[in-house]
């Protein structure tokens, strides 16, 4: 695959494992989101997960689009001497929201040189396990002392003219510089978030209430307290509608709502992309003796309906 895009010989520079470890609202966050290049000559960066790298998990961001920019704004084609138009490109790119590459074990992500890239900040449960490589081909020395044009690809195989005209182009989104270092800060680790979520839940539970509760993990299968667990799921395009009416989600993290006027006829969950355990839970006072009335796996679907005479005894 390299060899298509660069073209041979191509040398690997392994640059090890690189770990992203659960963020703990304590270190510091500033070298997250915050987007840059290489410093050193290459022409191919291979980023492979070594593990499910689901999203807010301390995937790769991206900002598409940007090796086009940078790669004539540097006196190099691939060592980092930048021009004056470097500055006001990067500052650009600040303000727009990176894009963030969740993928499966065995993954890997090729990123052209000039490519902003940045790590993420991981609000799991688990260490983001990936190998980083560099690629590059053995005349690199000379490209470091040649002057880039304006096409980012001018040095690569012939054969990489088939990949051409694949790319679309992607509709950025205005963010304030400081958001992006701080969004996933914000209010702490994703437990501390869970927690204050959670006080703020059992104090709004009123008696003959239904709540339906959706989250990425089962560590609260099996009880009927109505408080987040997870990681955000409206985040990642998750809607829930109960008799057609969509509902939003009480939480932050996971997604919790309450069924309107205390009724349930049908549920509708549509945008479902990774396992998802479902509970739906009638409220009773004093709460520990609130009703389970379905606690079940869901399936990565995008569409699942269940209906009343269905609930406790799996999808229609």
């Amino acid at each position: 695959m390299i060899a298509s895009l660069i073209g041979r010989p191509t040398r690997p520079r392994y640059r090890g494992l690189y770990l992203i470890v659960p963020f703990q609202g304590s270190e510091d966050a500033a070298r997250y989101a915050l987007p840059h290049v290489e410093a050193h000559p290459v022409q191919i960066i291979a980023t492979t997960y070594l593990q499910d790298v689901r999203p807010g998990g301390g995937g790769l961001l991206v900002w598409p689009g940007s090796h086009r920019d940078l790669y004539p704004a540097f006196e190099s084609k691939v060592d980092f001497i930048a021009r004056d138009s470097y500055r006001e490109i990067m500052k650009r790119y600040r303000r727009l929201e990176p894009v963030e590459l969740s993928g499966a074990a065995g993954d890997a992500i090729l990123i052209h040189h000039r490519l902003l890239h940045a790590p993420s900040l991981n609000r799991r449960r688990r260490i983001r396990y990936a190998l980083l490589c560099d690629y590059f081909l053995p005349n690199v020395g000379e490209l470091a002392r040649e002057t880039p044009g304006d096409d980012p690809f001018e040095d690569f195989s012939p054969r990489f003219e088939a990949y051409r005209g694949r790319e679309t182009e992607h509709d950025y989104r205005t963010v304030d510089p400081a958001d992006l270092k701080g969004r996933a800060i914000e209010g702490g680790h994703y437990t501390a978030i869970n927690k204050r979520d959670a006080s703020r839940l059992i104090r709004t539970l009123k008696d003959g209430d239904i709540w339906i509760t959706l989250a990425d993990n089962d560590s609260l299968s099996g009880t009927n307290k109505v408080q987040p667990c997870g990681m955000s799921l409206a985040e990642q395009g998750l809607r829930v509608f109960s008799d057609g009416v969509e509902l939003v989600s009480a939480c932050r993290n996971d997604f919790i709502a309450k069924a309107p006027a205390g009724d349930l006829r049908a549920l509708k969950i549509v945008g479902a992309r990774q396992p998802l355990w479902l509970r739906v839970i009638r409220v009773s006072l004093p709460v520990r003796s609130s009703a389970v009335i379905l606690d079940q796996p869901i399936e990565p679907e995008d569409e699942r309906e269940f209906s009343v005479g269905a609930i406790g005894s799996g999808p229609t």
